[in-house]
């Protein structure tokens, strides 16, 4: 996809963001869910709100303590797969603090 991956699996005390990429000028927070139980229809089910929540949570901290990318918009995308890279459904802008995107 061509973005610069600047860390992976970072963590605070309650949460952690799976991939963390740079695409242009925007930094990408990327939540990465295995999904074999349902089909990628169901997929919102995936991530609740609390999980939201964390991923904002922890964003916040990776840009508080990395204040060069302060000035990037700020993207958060999941990566939902079926154990295989032909499963792969990749969702961007998926979320914002404010709410879902539709």
């Amino acid at each position: 996809m061509g973005w610069k991956i600047i860390g992976r699996n970072y963590r605070t005390r309650r949460s952690e963001i799976d991939i963390i990429a740079l695409d242009s000028s925007e930094i990408v927070f990327v939540e990465v869910k295995r999904w074999d139980t349902l089909d990628f229809t169901s997929m919102e089910y995936g991530i609740d709100r609390n999980k939201r929540k964390r991923i904002i949570t922890c964003s916040k901290y990776y840009l508080a303590e990395n204040e060069w990318y302060q000035d990037k918009t700020v993207r958060y995308d999941v990566v939902f797969h079926k154990g295989c890279l032909s499963g792969l459904e990749h969702i961007r802008n998926a979320f914002t603090e404010t709410g879902i995107y539709d």
